[in-house]
């Protein structure tokens, strides 16, 4: 019998916050820990490079702070720095979570996310939540989110990457992944996160899989997190996953881990190549048959058709509320912002090949 499995027996819990100047949110953060029905053993927030009271407003709400020292690794080294010392006081049935500062776990995560990591998996990812907005390119990115994580549902949890946003690891498989790299079966330096990765929750996914370890993301942990407010931010952020993405993918070659993953940047540039064909045919049609050819009054198929796209998309956003589902109900949000995420994909990959640089 495994010692995660020994009856009668509690893991501790740990949760780690990496936190940037983060003043405005750290405190809701801790305190949404602190009001788990599974409440934490212990709240260590990683106070990085701040220059403002991050520091000060997490001791206050009771979280143990410890600022790193000479991490020019951003996340990756705010989280590596404290689990140095931590894993030398933990036993490999306990458990770690990471969790970001702007990133509200519900009250029943670590409860439910301790007892799938007693039962069955090793590592558990979050489906997301976001707080209610009228700025249509948040609510755009909270639709996005609900239907990813009811396609995940349906897949039953299988997820291609376990989001940075908010996991839980058995301290036993950080342990492994630290093995691993030390090593040299793994990429990186012996530390969870490999600090030469700019996607390292993508990189860490596959580490953990590549080790044969079970993961899961699960509607049963749920979070709310923050959205991008601005095209700018959502640009950097995205590039930086995908292209992030791109380049762990080249580092690892395909295998039975990463095969799914590089099959997925296939479909995306196939629908790529759909949607420039679909815009390209919608012109010649405009130009060739005039706007009176689109007259959907007096074309009641191509109005029905419209009318069942319309319902489905409101349909499979209606866990995001009334907000996104009127959003979704109108198409052309939606369509408008599909096609950013496909110039996302192209610019990524051109950026992947001619090896450019990744900024945050």
């Amino acid at each position: 019998m495994n010692e995660q499995q020994v009856p009668g027996v509690a893991p501790r819990v740990v949760v780690i916050i990496p936190a940037h100047n983060e003043e405005a949110c750290i405190a809701a953060s801790v305190r949404a820990l602190q009001g788990q029905t599974r409440r934490p053993d212990m709240i260590v927030v990683s106070a990085d490079n701040c220059t403002d009271d991050t520091a000060i407003v997490a001791a206050r709400a009771g979280a143990r702070v410890v600022p790193t020292r000479d991490n020019p690794y951003k996340r990756a080294g705010a989280v590596n720095q404290p689990l140095r010392w931590l894993l030398g006081e933990l036993t490999d049935r306990d458990v770690v979570i990471i969790t970001d500062a702007d990133t509200t776990l519900e009250r029943t995560f670590i409860e439910n996310a301790v007892k799938l990591l007693r039962r069955r998996f090793d590592a558990v990812g979050p489906v997301f939540d976001a707080v209610p907005t009228w700025n249509v390119l948040e609510q755009l990115q909270h639709n996005e989110y609900v239907r990813y994580s009811r396609m995940t549902a349906r897949r039953n949890g299988r997820t291609l990457n376990l989001s940075g946003a908010a996991q839980a690891l058995r301290v036993g498989v950080i342990r492994a992944v630290v093995e691993a790299r030390r090593r040299g079966d793994l990429p990186g330096e012996p530390t969870m996160y490999n600090t030469q990765a700019i996607s390292e929750d993508m990189e860490l996914t596959i580490a953990v899989k590549s080790l044969g370890f079970r993961t899961v993301a699960s509607s049963r942990c749920r979070c709310v997190t923050d959205m991008m407010p601005t095209v700018r931010e959502l640009w950097v952020q995205r590039i930086r996953w995908v292209q992030g993405g791109m380049r762990e993918l080249k580092r690892y070659g395909r295998n039975r881990v990463t095969g799914p993953m590089l099959n997925r940047q296939w479909v995306a540039a196939g629908n790529l190549l759909f949607t420039v064909a679909w815009v390209s045919y919608s012109v010649y049609l405009t130009e060739r048959l005039g706007w009176a050819r689109f007259d959907l009054v007096h074309q009641p198929f191509w109005l029905g058709i419209t009318l069942f796209f319309s319902f489905e998309r409101a349909f499979t956003a209606r866990r995001a509320g009334w907000r996104g589902a009127l959003v979704a109900a109108m198409l052309l949000p939606e369509l408008v912002y599909d096609m950013f995420r496909q110039v996302v994909f192209i610019t990524s990959l051109a950026r992947h090949l001619r090896g450019a640089e990744i900024t945050w």
